[in-house]
């Protein structure tokens, strides 16, 4: 007797005919300059690698494991490394190499590419590319010239986005020829929070639009509130719970230049303005360097400093109270600069 082709499975039967191909995922490779220029100051006085690091990895970490195939590549010398390979769907390996990097060595941008190509080239899968650089290739190569080659092979679905991270003239041209054959955008950013808008930009409008598509970590089909902003913590319903600052304080200061934190301000501002039942506790944070007594007035200091930006943009004192945590509550490890840098911060929390 003939058996029909079915598998008998102790779950029920299951039709093979009725499984069909597996989604494809989105593919996603990040190409993180790591030159010794990375390890400069952007206007905001931070160092730029460690804002392209925790950018990156606040981003990703947004993307669910098993969602997207993530992988990264840096520079090392006028080599490359990669770190992550494509095949990758573990978001926090990617995380775990991006946080890893230091700034040193050139900028063999052209041959990144080329490495890139040869790569992904092993399968035809559409791949998008964020390139991150600070300056023009210092290796000797034509990374427009690579980006037209790449373009014309047949094996390769591409779309190469860049990111001139505080870049001169020059640079930005190359970067916009690479972008404009790459059939992607080239970006300028000079600072952490337009350096986090773009990527996040970049990657929801060609990773994760169909499953999340304001990147807050919840899929659409349980998101109540599809329009979260860059720097909003939601709930399990992916409605707005709090804010954070994108811009960290100086050491030892409560303050920031004015037009430097006006942006996240104004983001700020405006999700309270259309949300007018919400009121928001400012919270002040510092790094452990200090006496705890010192830190804990610095931190409330600090949110006092946010209260006021936030009147001065329009919003009701009654609909603002400010705390300072001191350095109780680190989010990250306090013996790096890095840690630090990411512990002077001040968030808004939200109240009904």
């Amino acid at each position: 007797m003939l058996l029909p082709s079915r598998i008998f499975a102790a779950s029920g039967d299951i039709d093979i005919g009725s499984l069909g191909n597996p989604p494809v995922k989105p593919r996603l490779m990040i190409i993180l300059d790591s030159s010794g220029s990375m390890n400069e100051k952007d206007r905001f006085g931070d160092i730029k690698l460690d804002t392209a690091k925790i950018k990156i990895s606040e981003i990703l970490g947004k993307i669910p494991d098993g969602s997207t195939n993530v992988s990264f590549m840096a520079y090392n010398g006028c080599q490359t490394k990669l770190l992550v390979p494509p095949s990758n769907t573990n978001i926090g390996r990617v995380q775990a190499r991006v946080m890893s990097i230091f700034p040193a060595g050139k900028s063999p941008i052209a041959k990144s590419l080329k490495e890139a190509g040869q790569i992904l080239g092993k399968n035809s899968q559409k791949t998008t590319i964020i390139l991150v650089i600070d300056g023009e290739d210092t290796c000797g190569g034509d990374p427009c010239a690579e980006t037209r080659r790449l373009k014309q092979r047949p094996n390769l679905d591409l779309k190469i986005h860049t990111i001139g991270y505080s870049v001169d003239e020059n640079t930005k041209q190359q970067l916009q020829c690479i972008a404009k054959a790459g059939d992607g955008e080239y970006h300028y950013v000079e600072d952490s929070f337009t350096f986090h808008k773009v990527v996040n930009k970049i990657v929801r409008e060609d990773v994760t639009k169909s499953f999340d598509e304001d990147i807050d970590g919840i899929r659409n089909e349980l998101d109540d509130c599809k329009t979260t902003l860059t720097g909003f913590t939601v709930d399990k319903t992916g409605c707005e719970t709090a804010y954070t600052m994108p811009t960290p304080f100086p050491i030892n200061s409560s303050s920031i230049e004015p037009e430097l934190v006006r942006p996240a301000v104004l983001q700020l501002r405006d999700y309270l303005r259309t949300h007018p039942n919400k009121k928001a506790e400012i919270q002040g944070h510092a790094d452990s360097r200090g006496t705890i007594i010192y830190n804990q007035i610095l931190s409330k200091k600090r949110a006092d400093f946010m209260v006021a930006q936030l009147v001065r943009e329009g919003i009701s004192p009654q609909r603002l109270s400010s705390v300072g945590f001191g350095e109780t509550r680190p989010i990250a490890d306090n013996e790096s600069p890095l840690g630090q840098q990411k512990n002077r911060r001040v968030e808004a929390e939200f109240l009904d």
